[in-house]
């Protein structure tokens, strides 16, 4: 791991500051400002405006338009909190749910959404039992191919996407039951699509499995996805029914609060065998 010097990380974090100082100049000008404009607004010289606007222009936070070739902001920075905001409002609408899914299992309950080539976890209820299954905290992520939950966020997107992902990830291996065979990993996305849920058995880490349903909004589209976890010698093809119907159950009530009038949908044949 390279070990970024202490001043070099004050030189970034100066800057980071002056490029969203900028923003928030442009946020208070509807009308645009020219160059001149935001020096005046920043206190900044010319020269640094310039730097740190053309590189807010590469990363799509800002545009210049008009005659006059004046700098806007762009919706960047909204749809970046429209995205915060669904995230937090999913998990305060799972959250409540999540907990009496986690004391009816007596196991770990995650909520995932996906974020980019990425499952983000946005909670995680932690079992009342004396095992603790650990298997990601809030905020941290896990590739989409490895988990029950990611799995089941991959294989609702549409088609193009899927293929999309599958070409350019690297499919890395967590433990042995890993999926990392790119024909596999579709046959089993198609499964999971099919049957409505998704079981990892000790793809994540070793003696641990899961089982993801998916989180529909009012449109139908799958947002996010709730996932069980626990020791694996708790998911058998004699435990997996009674999972699925918890998990399904809170995966459907979580859905209609969101506006899903059609959430519960059949759950296929279940078993164990799908990885």
């Amino acid at each position: 791991m390279q070990v970024v010097p202490l001043e070099q990380k004050r030189v970034q974090a100066n800057t980071l500051e002056k490029g969203l100082r900028l923003i928030e100049a442009l946020a208070d000008a509807p009308e645009g400002m020219s160059l001149t404009e935001l020096g005046n607004a920043s206190s900044y010289n010319i020269a640094t405006v310039h730097r740190l606007a053309t590189f807010l222009v590469s990363m799509g936070y800002i545009e210049r338009r008009g005659a006059d070739l004046k700098y806007f902001m762009t919706l960047k920075i909204y749809e970046l909190g429209q995205k915060a905001n669904r995230g937090r409002d999913i998990k305060d609408i799972a959250l409540p749910i999540l907990k009496e899914l986690s004391r009816e299992t007596g196991k770990t309950v995650y909520l995932m959404m996906r974020d980019k080539n990425c499952a983000v976890c946005l909670a995680r209820v932690d079992s009342n039992t004396a095992i603790k299954v650990l298997v990601v905290d809030e905020g941290e992520k896990l590739d989409l191919h490895v988990g029950a939950g990611p799995r089941v966020l991959l294989a609702n997107l549409n088609d193009g996407e899927i293929e999309s992902l599958i070409k350019s990830s690297r499919l890395e291996a967590r433990t042995e039951n890993t999926i990392t065979n790119r024909d596999v990993l579709r046959e089993d996305l198609a499964r999971v699509r099919e049957q409505g849920y998704a079981v990892g058995m000790e793809d994540v880490v070793q003696d641990v499995a899961s089982l993801g349903c998916p989180v529909r909004n009012a449109g139908g589209d799958v947002v996010a996805a709730i996932s069980v976890s626990g020791l694996a010698i708790h998911f058998s093809e004699k435990d997996v029914p009674e999972i699925l119907a918890q998990a399904k159950s809170c995966a459907s009530r979580i859905s209609e609060k969101l506006g899903n009038v059609e959430a519960g949908k059949p759950a296929g044949k279940v078993g164990a065998g799908n990885r």
